[in-house]
């Protein structure tokens, strides 16, 4: 099979099966003791024929032990059942229901009709019923993930429906935005929200979680349509090829890949609750600007018109201190000097065209010049701007678009700068291995970009 063909490079089957019982064994245990109870439908036998817990025994602490380590010889859907999972209708329910409780989600939700939509794509999902049943059981195990997945659905049909796509696709759509994070239950728990306490492994196990969605999926739906394993095992990559597990370009994935990765971008955004400043989807728009083209420019355009949407239903902004014009004109020059190099790294890296790396990462610098320019940011008219306010006194209010836009700029300063490493590290032996380490931002510019984006603009 080709590596862009459908179902490519998915994990083999061996290393991984919904018979473990590994970590979702847990969650069901949890599920069964704290809320409902879990019983076996049938008799539980091992891999091996050998009899474990009797028909109509409930997953309890003791069943736990002695099914741990175990392969059962069917899935672990199959052989228990939850007393309450959603049907389709229900799945709607919930998607409504998580919307309506932001305002700026319930605004558009209005606006774009989206409730008949959403009910009508949500009743002709074909979903069997052992993946059913692991939404509920991802609803009450991990319901960060859950949520994410109740908004990426919600997201996906707003822009399948601005973009004018057919029932089919939307369709397809709605299975891999609920299920795309679904291998999170098969991983170790708590992995799903770690942030700075990740170890070498967990980083791993982090970065193939969709192709472990994808191949959760296969194995409880042996009839799942191969673009729905694709789309989930793509839903991380980026246009650029920057993204993970494949690091695929856009060119080699499949065209609804990119809608359900935005949504899951979105939906981190909006609710993260480190992101003080941001409490609507309108704050977003800085972040979506300067990465127009991450996720490809025909989705872009369709996004911002519904974010845009929700401006009249935004809450009052978080007070705070306003931005400072002497962080951002630092930033502004310090960025505007990085833009300068680009030059000079496209005729560098302009003969490592075979290379997916050098490709890449001239994509992501193009982006940066692109959005810039766009933007007036690293200009000498912003600075002279800037200089006016500072001379003045003034704190104007686009300043604080000014400075959400630079930090988001400064964002893919950050990545182009990780990306270049990465790339020297791999050709230190090449010929082309000093041009590419004169490219790299150990001056003033990187030291400038890194104190604004520690909140030195902010000061």
């Amino acid at each position: 099979m080709d590596a862009t063909e459908p179902g490519a490079g998915f994990p083999d089957p061996e290393r991984f099966s919904v018979r473990d019982c590994d970590g979702y064994l847990a969650h069901l245990c949890a599920v069964s003791m704290q809320e409902q109870l879990v019983l076996a439908c049938a008799d539980v036998r091992n891999e091996f024929g050998i009899l474990l817990l009797r028909e109509g025994t409930p997953l309890g602490s003791h069943a736990l032990q002695r099914l741990q380590g175990h392969r059962l010889n069917r899935a672990l859907d199959e052989a228990f059942t939850l007393r309450l999972a959603p049907d389709p209708a229900g799945l709607a329910r919930q998607i409504i229901a998580s919307a309506a409780a932001d305002a700026d989600l319930a605004a558009i939700t209005r606006l774009q009709g989206l409730e008949e939509h959403l009910v009508r794509l949500c009743e002709a999902c074909d979903m069997p019923r052992p993946l059913l049943q692991k939404f509920a059981v991802l609803q009450r195990a991990l319901p960060h993930v859950h949520h994410r997945a109740l908004f990426s659905v919600w997201l996906c049909v707003a822009l399948a429906r601005a973009r004018g796509l057919a029932d089919a696709d939307a369709g397809l759509l709605v299975l891999a935005a609920l299920l795309h994070d679904i291998g999170f239950l098969h991983l170790a728990p708590g992995l799903s929200v770690r942030r700075g306490d990740i170890t070498p492994t967990d980083f791993v196990a982090l970065r193939e979680h969709p192709r472990r969605s994808a191949d959760v999926i296969a194995q409880s739906w042996p009839e799942a349509p191969e673009r729905l394993l694709r789309i989930v095992a793509e839903h991380h990559e980026r246009h650029d090829g920057a993204g993970y597990p494949a690091g695929t370009e856009a060119s080699a994935q499949d065209p609804l890949s990119g809608i359900v990765s935005l949504a899951d971008m979105l939906h981190a955004l909006r609710f993260d609750p480190t992101q003080e400043r941001v409490t609507s989807l309108v704050d977003c728009l800085p972040f979506l600007r300067v990465n127009r083209r991450t996720w490809g420019i025909g989705n872009y355009r369709p996004a911002a018109r519904i974010l845009l949407a929700a401006r009249d239903a935004a809450p009052p902004p978080v007070s705070t201190l306003p931005p400072s014009a002497q962080g951002l004109m630092d930033a502004n020059r310090s960025l505007g000097q990085i833009i300068a190099l680009i030059p000079e790294a496209r005729a560098v890296l302009g003969p490592l065209g075979d290379n997916r790396a050098a490709r890449s990462l001239l994509q992501l610098l193009e982006e940066l010049e692109s959005t810039s320019g766009a933007a007036g940011l690293g200009s000498a008219t912003l600075s002279a701007s800037l200089q006016e306010n500072l001379r003045e006194g003034r704190t104007d209010p686009g300043l604080e678009d000014v400075a959400l836009t630079l930090r988001e700029s400064l964002w893919l300063v950050r990545r182009a700068d990780r990306q270049l490493r990465e790339l020297q590290h791999e050709r230190q032996r090449e010929p082309d291995a000093p041009q590419l380490k004169d490219l790299s931002l150990d001056g003033n510019p990187r030291s400038i970009a890194t104190n604004f984006f520690h909140d030195g603009a902010w000061r």
